[in-house]
């Protein structure tokens, strides 16, 4: 078994690794992007709190899409005009693998960039994909912005999922891993991070 560090590093394989909302969704997502046969571009926005899976969700989306494939994985506080500006340079052909670009916390995005951001969304030649995450609600994001994706808002576990789910993996350490799903309030990550010091712990007691 997968230690809860191995875990948060290596990502889920499957979307039956997911806990709660997030299975549902990237079953969902999967499904829907192994059926894009004529590689239409995709564009997936899901906002959510913190730990519920979201990026998970597009790692899987990205696999799913085709089992050779490019990743570009950035931050929208590092995600600049010049930045996109390239990607749209790029818009004006059709890669021969699909190019997956991926962009964390989307509404850290510049002024500049997000405008420029829109008029990528509506060049995106096939075999193209752009996955953005935002841990805010829908309304900080403005409605030009948001009518370009496909939206999804991903909603965190409840306590007993998360729990359920450790203990599944870590049967003999299940009072600890209730205790920590429950002090964390359906946060998937933090609950791995306790549960990793827990066992760090019991290695050098």
């Amino acid at each position: 078994m997968k230690t809860p560090e191995e875990i948060l590093t290596s990502g889920p394989q499957t979307p039956a690794d997911l806990c709660g909302p997030a299975a549902v969704i990237a079953r969902i997502q999967c499904a829907k992007a192994q059926r894009n046969a004529d590689g239409r571009p995709v564009k997936l926005l899901l906002h959510g709190e913190p730990g519920c899976g979201k990026s998970a969700i597009c790692k899987l989306t990205a696999e799913a899409l085709t089992p050779q494939f490019i990743t570009e994985r950035i931050s929208g506080q590092q995600l600049t005009a010049d930045g996109v500006r390239e990607w749209i340079d790029h818009a004006r052909y059709i890669p021969t693998a699909w190019i997956v670009r991926i962009v964390e916390e989307v509404d850290l995005v510049s002024p500049q960039a997000e405008a420029l951001l829109l008029q990528y969304l509506d060049l995106m030649p096939k075999q193209t994909a752009l996955l953005c995450t935002s841990n805010k609600e829908m309304g900080d994001l403005s409605n030009r912005f948001q009518s370009r994706f496909q939206v999804i808002e991903v909603e965190r576990p409840m306590p007993v999922e998360v729990g359920k789910w450790l203990v599944e993996r870590w049967p003999e350490e299940a009072i600890e891993c209730r205790a920590i799903a429950a002090a964390q309030n359906g946060d998937v990550r933090a609950s791995l991070n306790d549960l990793q010091t827990h066992f760090d712990e019991l290695e050098f007691a």
